[in-house]
């Protein structure tokens, strides 16, 4: 079998597919906070917007920088790109 091949249907990664990706006919994930129209294909994008629009934020650890953020990944890039003589 060449590696252009995809695996069957009934495989591990086939059922995430389907189970997590919606096709274009299929519904999307729709946000569910009051007042907000986003949508989404992908459960764990919605999950993410939530976090980090909706939930609750941190703000920086530094002393005089007005950021706050809901996601990890994100207050660390900013950390990482506004604060680069920081040592992590």
């Amino acid at each position: 079998m060449d590696g252009s091949k995809r695996k069957s249907e009934n495989s591990g990664s086939g059922h995430h597919q389907r189970k997590t990706h919606k096709t274009s006919q299929q519904v999307d994930f729709p946000c569910d906070f009051d007042g907000c129209r986003s949508s989404f294909r992908c459960q764990f994008n919605l999950m993410r917007h939530k976090s980090s629009i909706h939930g609750s934020k941190r703000p920086c650890p530094l002393e005089g920088c007005n950021y706050a953020s809901g996601r990890p990944d994100k207050m660390k890039e900013h950390i990482k790109r506004m604060h680069s003589f920081v040592s992590e």
